[in-house]
């Protein structure tokens, strides 16, 4: 399930607010599709608009940030606009232009999505379960648990077009996973110092974090 955090839905009730007329709105969201699947460059977004750069880079900003997230999650155009609607409370215009367009341009946004990172898994579930080693007389001692870990991913196959599940299994010792967890948490918490040092209220950054990044904040 989808998830976004308060600076983000702050920043989108600009984009759902009068701002910016219907049709500037729809083509700013058409200037996100075009960003993100790499037919255009992102430039000069604010002279399209005349007032207000600052308001317009913010919106362009969000509503880039919630298409990649929309990709990320793999929506169909129905789920895009029950979102939209529940999540962000959008009005039905907005709702409408939003979800025709990502129609139109899923495509080719999943196949910009696939290729960021090297192609990637992301993981998106994780199975697992201990086996034991049954001490017998050939055994001076018995060895411990077993953990037998399965990592649900998620990749982007290019000749299928579209997102698909690969697992990644391994085995390791108590020792072992301690030492992994360990290490993720450091993980967690480096990135959580870095988040707390960016200027996230800045609209340019908080689209580069989201999007490289790819985390539900």
């Amino acid at each position: 399930m989808l998830e976004i955090d308060n600076n983000l839905k702050n920043s989108l009730k600009l984009a759902n607010s009068n701002a910016l007329s219907d049709e500037n709105f729809k083509n700013l969201v058409q200037h996100c599709f075009n960003a993100l699947t790499k037919k255009s460059e992102i430039n000069n977004i604010n002279s399209l608009y005349g007032s207000k750069p600052d308001t317009v880079k913010e919106i362009f900003a969000s509503v880039m940030t919630l298409i990649a997230q929309f990709g990320r999650q793999n929506l169909d155009p129905l789920e895009v606009a029950q979102f939209l609607k529940n999540e962000c409370h959008f009005n039905a215009n907005r709702i409408k232009i939003i979800s025709e367009l990502y129609e139109e341009n899923k495509n080719d946004l999943l196949v910009v999505l696939g290729t960021i990172g090297s192609h990637l898994p992301h993981i998106t579930d994780v199975n697992w379960k201990i086996d034991y080693k049954i001490e017998s007389k050939y055994l001076e001692e018995a060895s411990g648990p077993i953990f037998r870990i399965s990592l649900i991913t998620e990749v982007f196959d290019e000749q299928l077009q579209k997102p698909v599940q690969k697992p990644i299994n391994f085995t390791c010792t108590t020792q072992e996973l301690q030492d992994l967890v360990y290490k993720l948490k450091d993980a967690v918490n480096h990135c959580e110092r870095i988040a707390k040092k960016a200027d996230i209220s800045e609209p340019n950054a908080v689209l580069i974090i989201r999007i490289l990044v790819g985390s539900n904040w």
